[in-house]
């Protein structure tokens, strides 16, 4: 999920509904990379 909240409540809602991963905006590079990467592992 690609959010403008960056609250961490926010991010632990939506990970615990099924969402595979949790990036706020500004994203930034390297947690995008990241992200992506763990996705594919």
């Amino acid at each position: 999920m690609i959010t403008t909240e960056g609250a961490e409540a926010d991010r632990e809602k939506s990970l615990a509904l099924g969402a595979s991963a949790y990036l706020s905006k500004p994203i930034q590079m390297q947690e995008l990379s990241k992200a992506v990467q763990e996705l594919l592992d």
